[in-house]
């Protein structure tokens, strides 16, 4: 009895320390969220208007105000961002091994359902029970969720500023050249190239390099759909029996 309570306490001490790492991660991921609409606030007003106002009349001020709105975000978001570099390699793995514990559970829970392939059931539930991941992936969902949800509104919130900075480079050439100045091409290719390099290194990215967006969640949440769906038919079908 000691041993097995022993052993109940390291798994519940692990899942526990493992769902405070996904909330700590998810924390820092809301806190950029609440970072990043501080910094729309302070953003210069020009950003925030339909017309550009008529002090900003050169391709020099434009770029500018592209300059000090980047920094304002970079500053307001430097400290989510280093927090992330270092959680988003276990929150990867974390992620897959919640998928995988959740795709072995289903297709151990699926296999007495079907006919032809109920010889297999035997050696799987053998080698373990299908209970045991089913419960530790769905103790990761809900924090997994939540994490997952405050970084697709990250990187939602700075591809809309993106977007508005694109739209405001494009105001500021329409004022260059209703007012009659001539355009540099430099300048006017600098300038582009400015805006829609803006806060792109401020995107929530795994490591490999791919953003995270509302696939991830969704994958997920199907994915735990499916194992509870399988678990309660595979409970039916037992009591049928």
């Amino acid at each position: 009895f000691t041993l097995e309570f022993l052993l109940l306490w390291f798994a519940g001490e692990r899942i526990y320390g493992i769902t405070s790492l996904l909330r700590v991660a998810a924390l820092s991921l809301q806190q950029r969220v609440r970072a990043l609409a501080f910094a729309v606030q302070q953003r210069p007003p020009w950003i925030s208007q339909e017309e550009v106002p008529m002090e900003t009349s050169t391709i020099s001020d434009a770029m500018l105000h592209i300059d000090e709105y980047t920094r304002t975000c970079e500053f307001a978001l430097d400290l989510s961002g280093m927090r992330w570099l270092v959680l988003r390699e276990p929150v990867l793995v974390v992620y897959l091994c919640t998928l995988k514990f959740l795709a072995a559970a289903t297709i151990t829970l699926a296999v007495p359902l079907f006919g032809p392939l109920r010889h297999l059931c035997l050696a799987l539930c053998m080698a373990f029970d299908p209970a045991v991941p089913l419960c530790v992936g769905l103790c990761m969902v809900a924090p997994l969720g939540a994490l997952l949800a405050a970084a697709s509104q990250a990187n939602r919130e700075v591809a809309h500023q993106r977007f508005e900075l694109r739209k405001s480079a494009e105001l500021a050439l329409e004022t260059v050249l209703t007012s009659g100045k001539d355009i540099d091409d430099v300048e006017y290719v600098h300038l582009r190239v400015k805006a829609c390099q803006a806060l792109q290194a401020e995107v929530i990215c795994w490591p490999g390099g791919r953003e995270l967006g509302v696939a991830e969640l969704v994958v997920l949440l199907v994915v735990s759909i499916v194992a509870v769906g399988a678990a309660v038919c595979a409970a039916v079908f037992e009591g049928s029996c």
